[in-house]
């Protein structure tokens, strides 16, 4: 092939004319089915922007879990005073056994 020749376009072959052009295709038949195009594909994320956004779910929950965790430890503070109380309450009651009758 010299520089300067004309490059043919290659054409579909008869069989593929006919085959989209059948009315046996056009009804979907499944003896003569349509070959259909390829959807189209979408881009996904890099592994770089993908490990990213793990990095960053992974952050999320660590900070959730903290979260999570000092609730439960203020919250065990909070019934340290009221456990007090009725630790004093149960001792007043075996020193003072009759002291409920009398109120």
């Amino acid at each position: 092939m010299q520089p300067g020749d004309a490059v043919s376009m290659r054409r579909p072959s008869l069989h593929q004319q006919w085959r989209k052009k059948h009315l046996a295709a056009w009804k979907e038949c499944k003896a003569r089915p349509v070959i259909r195009k390829p959807s189209t594909r979408q881009p996904g994320q890099s592994y770089a922007q993908e490990a990213a956004n793990q990095k960053k779910k992974e952050e999320k929950t660590d900070e959730k879990e903290i979260e999570i965790k000092t609730d439960k430890v203020t919250d065990l503070a909070d019934l340290k005073d009221p456990l007090q109380a009725l630790k004093g309450v149960q001792m007043l009651l075996q020193e003072f056994p009759n002291l409920l009758e009398g109120a």
